[in-house]
């Protein structure tokens, strides 16, 4: 393995936290309803996450932030798991 490979392993097993909830980073689906959903149609909490820690980045490195502003392309995937048992809906 050479020295990229071995960091990549090194950093795959930090934890930078725990949440209890799944973060939605679906591009596009349609939810039972027949509506659209995802990053690129809605709100999602990911998009908050990543556009919050976007914003606490350049507000500690500048004092006129106002705003950030995420697009939903730069969202990629989900974080997490979801699990459904036997009888769930």
């Amino acid at each position: 393995m050479d020295a990229v490979g071995a960091q990549i392993i090194a950093t795959e097993r930090i934890l930078f936290g725990v949440l209890d909830l799944f973060l939605n980073g679906h591009r596009q689906s349609i939810d039972p309803f027949g509506y659209p959903h995802g990053v690129r149609t809605q709100k999602t909490n990911l998009g908050y996450l990543t556009a919050n820690a976007s914003l606490a980045y350049a507000e500690s490195i500048g004092e006129f932030v106002l705003i950030s502003l995420k697009n939903g392309s730069g969202i990629w995937s989900s974080v997490g798991q979801i699990v459904v048992s036997p009888g769930d809906t």
